[in-house]
């Protein structure tokens, strides 16, 4: 059977176990990982002075584990020798990869004071969200049990206003984030060389080909290079982009875990 995922050759073979490898070492980190925070950790210092409801330590909690379910439920289909179907292993990949754009957004900028400023701007799309769904169920008339307190769209409003930040959406994390995961990848043991700049691109390309996959859209089978009569196989070369979206979620969860931890 040809693969629909990208494994047709002895190399794509050859990197699979790699890939497996890379999410085999999650289970370590994440047995690090002290929750809740230490109230010297930097995600604590995040916290304070952003003053969110909702705060982004629960927010890089909630992504990685997201990102890491996600990761880890198609490496194990393929221990078990089963290869998913394109549109459910670029779904989960997409929803990974957005998580970890949230953590390493916020986590793996330089600046102390840009992980503040990239804090506010993740919670504020978040919160927007949290406001969104919760108008829209305020004005529920058969379904009134599930109507939200009377107070909690102006409290949301409220807590909105205050976390500032600016209105960049998830393609714009994604695309920040691919600059830092690319320096992350050519730095790596797992990429031995390469074009910064390329590799940059390259997650740009991923990001928006597999948004508009998960979607359901019809578009990225014309993109060039992608015109393949069969609709149900993935686009691009996703043997290698799992293994590059493993070293991601890798590195995602290694900042939640330094987040969490005594910085004294």
């Amino acid at each position: 059977m040809v693969s629909r995922l990208g494994y047709d050759t002895d190399a794509d073979f050859e990197l699979l176990p790699h890939t497996l490898a890379v999410t085999e070492s999650y289970k370590p980190m994440l047995d690090a990982l002290t929750w809740p925070s230490h109230e010297s950790s930097e995600l604590a210092r995040i916290d304070s002075l952003v003053g969110s409801n909702i705060t982004v330590t629960e927010t890089c909690i909630t992504g990685q584990r997201t990102a890491v379910g996600c990761v880890l439920h198609l490496a194990e289909l393929f221990r078990q020798g089963i290869e998913p179907r394109a549109s459910v292993a670029v779904s989960l990949s997409r929803t990974a990869l957005v998580s970890s754009a949230h953590i390493v957004y916020v986590l793996g900028a330089p600046d102390p004071d840009i992980r503040v400023a990239n804090a506010r701007t993740v919670l504020r799309r978040q919160a927007g969200s949290h406001l969104s769904s919760t108008r829209e169920i305020a004005e529920f008339e058969s379904l009134i049990g599930l109507r939200p307190p009377a107070d909690l769209v102006p409290t949301l409003e409220t807590a909105r206003r205050n976390i500032g930040g600016s209105g960049a959406g998830e393609g714009a994390m994604v695309l920040e984030m691919a600059d830092s995961m690319a320096r992350v990848l050519v730095g790596s043991e797992y990429q031995e060389s390469g074009d910064l700049g390329a590799l940059r691109e390259h997650l740009a390309w991923v990001w928006h080909v597999w948004s508009g996959t998960a979607h359901g859209w019809a578009w990225p089978k014309h993109v060039p290079g992608l015109d393949d009569d069969d609709h149900d196989v993935a686009p691009g070369h996703w043997a290698t982009d799992f293994f590059q979206l493993a070293v991601i979620v890798q590195h995602a969860v290694r900042l939640v875990v330094d987040g969490l931890t005594s910085r004294e």
